[in-house]
């Protein structure tokens, strides 16, 4: 869910996929081609993973984003700098966990109530990853329009433990309309 730009560090997802092949579910790409010439299937490639490992959908309209949001494991955000990190708020208020870097605006949206990895750490992001694919309790639903998931060991806080700064955030990105971001 971003633009394809070397600061996303899908470079980094696709490490952590190919350092144990098949222990994953496939990785689904949703966002356009931005600078720097990112080509995932030529990095997916290039690390050995199989074809049907990454699924490219390119920009989607915000109807089919959110499907595929919600038929999602776990959004990854392994980025080097973030702006906002929207994509995280997105994946809360959709219910769905988060693995991020540790880049300050992805741990600010996040509100500890993400797992967390280093920034370029693939073998981390990997670890993180299986873990949250592992352990049905990390996977499980949170009710949909929650800023943050049911309290638990691994930090997750209820919406009313979340950071002040993230609260608001998360309340206005659930009851404002979604625009079509499609092509004109």
């Amino acid at each position: 869910m971003a633009t394809l730009e070397p600061r996303k560090g899908l470079d980094v997802l696709l490490a952590a996929l190919a350092e144990r092949p098949g222990t994953l579910p496939p990785l689904v790409v949703a966002g356009q081609a931005g600078w720097g010439g990112v080509r995932p299937e030529v990095l997916a490639r290039d690390l050995g993973l199989a074809a049907d490992q990454v699924l490219l959908l390119g920009r989607l309209a915000d109807v089919d984003l959110a499907a595929v949001l919600h038929g999602a494991t776990a959004l990854v955000a392994p980025s080097r700098a973030e702006g906002f990190g929207l994509p995280v708020l997105e994946a809360m208020a959709a219910g769905v966990p988060v693995v991020s870097s540790d880049a300050a605006a992805l741990v600010e949206v996040g509100g500890g109530a993400t797992v967390v990895t280093p920034v370029g750490d693939a073998e981390r992001l990997g670890a993180a990853l299986r873990e949250v694919v592992g352990d049905a309790q990390l996977r499980s639903p949170w009710p949909s329009g929650a800023c943050c998931g049911p309290g638990t060991s691994r930090g997750r806080r209820s919406p009313s433990a979340c950071g002040s700064s993230t609260a608001p955030w998360c309340e206005s990105a659930v009851s404002r309309p979604c625009r079509d971001r499609s092509p004109r």
